[in-house]
């Protein structure tokens, strides 16, 4: 019994990890426009969430950095206002540190985008939208990203993306953890 219980403990921590705030634009300022030289954001293991004001004359664009041992496995929409419900924004991204070419309205095909409003909502994972493209495969791997978000009319919308980075486990730990509870349910048995 003591196993089990020890294994639902492990099993709980590995899973559960703290939000952390990568970028909120009410403490932290303005989300770089140039793209050359985005916001440079490396995720930890949880949720990672990036809350912005963004318009079509205020593009948003930020690098995430997904360390080693990590990979990002989702990318979901928390919080979304905006004046008309019927509104859609612009959400792109790009393998590399930063985008191939300048926020317009004709961007490179390597560029996998999606539009979203606030159906977004429901739990969508926007990843898996992006990754419909064949330049984004996904869970993203160590490396940079280069992210796009944009406001498609004249007026303003906010809100927050959720990141999601999860542990890639080592096989050297889970193959001590198996040989650990093979070993005392062997003990146990005689």
């Amino acid at each position: 019994m003591k196993l089990i219980t020890l294994m639902l403990v492990a099993a709980v921590h590995i899973t559960h990890a703290a939000s952390t705030i990568l970028w909120d634009e009410g403490v932290h300022g303005d989300l770089s426009d140039d793209f050359e030289v985005p916001s440079m954001l490396t995720v930890a293991a949880g949720e990672n969430l990036i809350s912005g004001i963004f318009s079509a004359s205020d593009a948003d664009l930020f690098t995430i950095v997904v360390p080693q041992g990590l990979t990002l496995t989702r990318i979901q929409l928390t919080s979304y206002t905006h004046d008309n419900s019927d509104n859609l924004s612009f959400f792109g991204m790009q393998r590399g540190a930063t985008l191939s070419s300048p926020p317009s309205s004709f961007f490179h095909d390597e560029i996998g985008y999606t539009l979203f409003g606030s159906w977004a909502l429901d739990g969508t994972d926007l990843l898996a939208i992006l990754s419909s493209y064949p330049e984004v495969q996904t869970p993203l791997v160590e490396g940079k990203y280069a992210f796009w978000l944009n406001e498609t009319s004249s007026s303003s919308a906010s809100g927050t993306l959720s990141f999601t980075a999860e542990a890639i486990p080592e096989p050297s730990h889970f193959i001590s953890f198996v040989c650990a509870s093979v070993l005392s349910l062997m003990r146990r048995r005689k």
